[in-house]
């Protein structure tokens, strides 16, 4: 069993999974609480709706692992937010071949944003998370 696999066994209802994303991104920013643990926690409930093929869930990958690259920076741990940036991307690849015909525009912009956070370091890692959604 891949860890793919093993992510859409664990996954529960993939538009209440989107919602806890989506109050876990907005509590990141409330002062007196911790954006690292809140991010980590949006991104956790994020991959889990991704596993089921949920288009926002892509979405709210971009934007909170990009948002755990700036905040790792901010620690210090620059390799690790490479690597968070090149997840980002790879989300944002998969957001753009997903999104229904005549609805690009609704992700592209996550999309634009992720290519501009990347680096040549992060693209290693970017092909690694698109192989791993890819199921390969």
């Amino acid at each position: 069993m891949s860890a793919l696999d093993y992510l859409k066994d664990a996954s529960g209802d993939p538009v209440a999974l989107v919602k806890l994303a989506k109050a876990a991104l907005a509590s990141s920013a409330i002062a007196g609480g911790n954006p690292l643990i809140a991010t980590v926690e949006g991104l956790t409930f994020a991959r889990l709706a991704a596993a089921q093929g949920d288009l926002a869930a892509f979405g709210l990958m971009v934007t909170l692992g990009a948002q755990l690259g700036d905040l790792l920076d901010d620690m210090g741990d620059f390799d690790t937010a490479t690597d968070m940036r090149g997840k980002a991307l790879a989300a944002a690849d998969i957001a753009c071949d997903k999104v229904p015909e005549g609805s690009l525009g609704e992700i592209l912009g996550a999309y634009l944003a992720a290519n501009e956070i990347a680096d040549p370091d992060s693209l290693p890692q970017a092909t690694s998370a698109r192989r791993f959604w890819d199921g390969r």
